[in-house]
């Protein structure tokens, strides 16, 4: 796993790189300077508004003015919470595709991808326990001739015994899986699920087992895909994050569930310094990593 990650680690640093991060940026940092103008002086504005009333309940004693205030203060700070989110989501649909454009082509999805997506995951087992939840951000990539889609999904309610608010799910097809019944779980032991209708497979493997249940409607199909070299990178994931994998109806799923918040550009930062979309970035590549590591594709 590491070889891969040090691998795409050196194309992002590499100079071909930067001038392509370069020119990229540079069409999109008016659009990114605008919107921050805007939120900026936004909060200004209402700074001193809120200001006025405070001399007003001051200089002329209309006290009716304090009970407003407050509700004032919580309504002027959800209209600029809600500005700079959609302003964020906004750069993220015109500037994603461009930078992650250098591994492959890029489709940020839509709010009919998105239901799509959730119906999706009331459907898919290993994500038994995020049925409530919202899509942070969703896209789909064309990587090594593979469409694979990443999700950070947050979750609305605590379900289950887990790490964090956010989990990354990356799916993709797998076509060497011909039996599009087949069904393979391996589930972290701090998800506590009840399965009824799946058989639990026993592995000899000890360590494997202190992290994942693993379940399986096909004992010897589950084993040919479970391989020692397989189980221990894994495990190595795992180390690092909490960690589900599953094959449902001929398609791979990943789930990588953390505290950390996926994808994110400090918004108010001057957008033409490239170290600005560095965490970005590399949230990427090491999500691709995961698949490489995994060598389930080949």
């Amino acid at each position: 796993m590491e070889k891969e990650i040090l691998k795409l680690k050196d194309s992002v640093f590499s100079s071909k790189f930067r001038s392509f991060l370069r020119k990229t940026i540079k069409k999109e940092i008016d659009n990114i300077r605008s919107y921050q103008k805007f939120c900026i002086s936004y909060k200004y504005i209402s700074i001193t508004f809120c200001f006025l009333i405070v001399c007003l309940i001051i200089n002329y004693q209309k006290f009716i003015f304090i009970f407003i205030l407050p509700h004032l203060f919580v309504l002027l700070y959800l209209i600029y919470n809600y500005l700079c989110s959609y302003f964020v989501r906004q750069i993220k649909l015109t500037l994603f595709p461009k930078i992650f454009s250098f591994f492959g082509n890029v489709r940020i999805c839509n709010k009919r991808k998105i239901d799509e997506l959730r119906e999706y995951i009331w459907n898919t087992e290993i994500l038994a326990c995020y049925s409530i939840f919202i899509c942070d951000d969703y896209f789909k990539i064309n990587y090594n001739d593979i469409d694979i889609s990443i999700a950070d999904l947050i979750r609305k309610k605590k379900d289950c015994n887990d790490v964090g608010p956010h989990s990354i799910l990356i799916t993709f097809p797998l076509k060497k899986i011909q039996n599009k019944k087949f069904k393979l779980i391996v589930e972290n032991k701090n998800i506590r699920v009840l399965r009824l209708f799946i058989d639990k497979v026993n592995l000899e493997d000890s360590e494997f087992e202190k992290h994942f249940n693993v379940y399986s409607n096909d004992q010897i199909e589950s084993r040919s895909i479970l391989t020692p070299a397989f189980m221990s990178r894994l495990i190595k994931i795992d180390n690092k994050y909490q960690t589900g994998f599953s094959i449902e109806k001929g398609n791979v799923n990943i789930v990588i569930s953390s505290t950390k918040d996926w994808f994110e550009i400090p918004f108010f930062d001057q957008p033409e310094k490239l170290s600005l979309y560095k965490d970005v970035i590399m949230d990427l590549i090491f999500l691709l990593s995961i698949i490489d590591s995994l060598k389930i594709i080949k």
